[in-house]
């Protein structure tokens, strides 16, 4: 499994990765939302998660339209809302 988190606050983003690798997950970091296009257009990912914010910003920018031009199988959005 190959996960994409997305978050502006390295910190948590950081902390979030390190969790799921330790669970023997792939997983690679973007800190805002264009950064997360970018990954996304290369990889293909089986979850792609992290700050709403984030997520929309990946739905905004057609997210559908960047899988379709990557190849990349459809990944599942998870969006996170701390409270």
């Amino acid at each position: 499994m190959r996960v994409l988190v997305v978050e502006d606050m390295p910190r948590h983003a950081n902390r979030i990765a390190e969790g799921l690798r330790d669970q023997g997950i792939a997983v690679d970091v973007a800190y805002d939302g264009h950064e997360a296009i970018s990954k996304v257009n290369v990889n293909p990912y089986d979850v792609v998660g992290g700050a709403a914010t984030g997520v929309q910003t990946l739905l905004a920018a057609g997210r559908d339209d960047t899988q379709q031009r990557a190849g990349a199988s459809p990944a599942h959005l998870l969006p996170i809302h701390q409270c």
